[in-house]
Protein backbone atom coordinates (compact mmCIF):
# COMPACT_ATOMS: atom_id res chain seq x y z
CA UNK A 1 0.00 0.00 0.00
CA UNK A 2 1.47 3.44 -0.91
CA UNK A 3 3.19 5.25 1.87
CA UNK A 4 2.88 3.17 4.40
CA UNK A 5 6.07 1.14 3.91
CA UNK A 6 8.67 3.47 4.09
CA UNK A 7 9.84 7.45 3.35
CA UNK A 8 10.97 6.91 0.01
CA UNK A 9 7.42 5.54 -1.11
CA UNK A 10 4.81 8.15 -2.79
CA UNK A 11 3.30 10.00 -0.98
CA UNK A 12 -0.33 8.32 -0.02
CA UNK A 13 -2.99 8.61 2.74
CA UNK A 14 -2.15 8.18 6.02
CA UNK A 15 -4.40 5.57 7.41
CA UNK A 16 -6.01 2.60 5.93
CA UNK A 17 -9.65 4.15 6.64
CA UNK A 18 -8.15 6.60 4.58
CA UNK A 19 -7.25 4.15 1.93
CA UNK A 20 -10.83 2.56 2.36
CA UNK A 21 -12.44 5.73 1.57
CA UNK A 22 -10.19 5.49 -2.00
CA UNK A 23 -11.12 2.37 -2.72
CA UNK A 24 -14.39 1.47 -4.81
CA UNK A 25 -16.75 -0.77 -3.91
CA UNK A 26 -15.83 -3.77 -5.52
CA UNK A 27 -12.05 -3.08 -4.53
CA UNK A 28 -12.75 -2.97 -0.56
CA UNK A 29 -15.20 -6.01 -0.93
CA UNK A 30 -11.78 -8.15 -2.83
CA UNK A 31 -9.48 -6.63 -0.10
CA UNK A 32 -12.24 -7.58 2.69
CA UNK A 33 -12.48 -11.13 0.99
CA UNK A 34 -8.24 -11.37 1.40
CA UNK A 35 -8.04 -10.35 4.62
CA UNK A 36 -10.56 -12.74 5.74
CA UNK A 37 -8.85 -15.49 3.90
CA UNK A 38 -5.79 -14.60 5.65
CA UNK A 39 -6.90 -14.67 8.76
CA UNK A 40 -9.19 -17.86 8.57
CA UNK A 41 -6.09 -19.68 7.44
CA UNK A 42 -3.53 -18.57 10.00
CA UNK A 43 -5.98 -19.20 13.01
CA UNK A 44 -7.07 -22.42 11.68
CA UNK A 45 -4.37 -24.02 13.44
CA UNK A 46 -4.65 -22.28 16.73
CA UNK A 47 -8.76 -22.97 16.65
CA UNK A 48 -7.94 -26.98 16.41
CA UNK A 49 -5.94 -26.84 19.23
CA UNK A 50 -8.78 -24.55 21.32
CA UNK A 51 -11.41 -27.24 20.45
CA UNK A 52 -9.72 -30.24 20.71
CA UNK A 53 -8.21 -29.46 24.46
CA UNK A 54 -12.46 -28.61 24.93
CA UNK A 55 -13.36 -32.02 23.76
CA UNK A 56 -10.56 -34.13 25.66
CA UNK A 57 -8.88 -34.69 21.94
CA UNK A 58 -5.69 -35.41 21.42
CA UNK A 59 -3.23 -32.79 20.15
CA UNK A 60 -1.53 -33.17 16.52
CA UNK A 61 0.64 -31.60 14.18
CA UNK A 62 -0.88 -33.15 11.47
CA UNK A 63 -1.88 -30.77 8.48
CA UNK A 64 -4.94 -33.28 7.69
CA UNK A 65 -6.00 -32.34 10.81
CA UNK A 66 -5.28 -29.32 11.60
CA UNK A 67 -6.35 -27.40 8.52
CA UNK A 68 -10.00 -29.84 8.24
CA UNK A 69 -13.02 -28.11 7.94
CA UNK A 70 -10.96 -25.08 6.15
CA UNK A 71 -12.63 -24.22 2.92
CA UNK A 72 -15.48 -23.64 4.66
CA UNK A 73 -14.46 -21.23 7.58
CA UNK A 74 -12.79 -19.67 4.27
CA UNK A 75 -16.35 -18.93 3.14
CA UNK A 76 -17.55 -18.17 5.92
CA UNK A 77 -15.31 -15.79 7.04
CA UNK A 78 -14.36 -14.40 3.64
CA UNK A 79 -17.64 -13.42 2.47
CA UNK A 80 -18.20 -11.56 5.86
CA UNK A 81 -15.48 -9.80 5.87
CA UNK A 82 -15.72 -8.87 2.26
CA UNK A 83 -18.86 -7.22 3.28
CA UNK A 84 -17.27 -5.10 6.09
CA UNK A 85 -15.14 -3.67 4.30
CA UNK A 86 -17.63 -1.52 1.59
CA UNK A 87 -20.36 -1.86 4.25
CA UNK A 88 -17.36 0.52 6.48
CA UNK A 89 -16.70 2.83 3.72
CA UNK A 90 -20.23 3.27 2.88
CA UNK A 91 -21.00 3.88 6.71
CA UNK A 92 -17.72 7.10 6.56
CA UNK A 93 -19.46 8.39 3.75
CA UNK A 94 -23.09 8.82 5.60
CA UNK A 95 -20.94 9.81 8.77
CA UNK A 96 -19.05 12.75 7.16
CA UNK A 97 -22.02 13.27 4.59
CA UNK A 98 -19.86 12.39 2.06
CA UNK A 99 -16.88 14.27 3.15
CA UNK A 100 -14.82 11.25 3.64
CA UNK A 101 -13.31 11.18 0.49
CA UNK A 102 -12.05 14.90 0.88
CA UNK A 103 -10.19 14.70 4.52
CA UNK A 104 -8.86 11.87 6.40
CA UNK A 105 -11.46 10.60 8.72
CA UNK A 106 -11.32 11.22 12.81
CA UNK A 107 -10.41 8.74 15.22
CA UNK A 108 -14.28 8.26 16.25
CA UNK A 109 -15.37 8.72 12.54
CA UNK A 110 -13.32 5.77 11.95
CA UNK A 111 -14.46 3.66 14.83
CA UNK A 112 -17.60 4.96 14.02
CA UNK A 113 -18.21 3.71 10.44
CA UNK A 114 -15.99 0.32 11.59
CA UNK A 115 -18.76 -0.29 13.95
CA UNK A 116 -21.52 0.43 11.14
CA UNK A 117 -20.15 -1.97 8.94
CA UNK A 118 -19.74 -4.71 11.29
CA UNK A 119 -23.41 -4.25 12.52
CA UNK A 120 -24.67 -3.91 8.71
CA UNK A 121 -22.90 -7.25 7.96
CA UNK A 122 -24.52 -9.20 10.84
CA UNK A 123 -27.89 -8.12 9.09
CA UNK A 124 -26.32 -9.65 5.70
CA UNK A 125 -24.50 -13.04 7.30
Amino acid sequence: YRGCINSSSPPGPGSFAEMATELNGMENFAVGATAGTIEVTILQPMLYCKNATQQGLPLTLNPMVLYRGLTVSIVNMASLTALQFPLSSLSAGLITGGASANRPLTPMEEIASGFCGGWLSGFLC
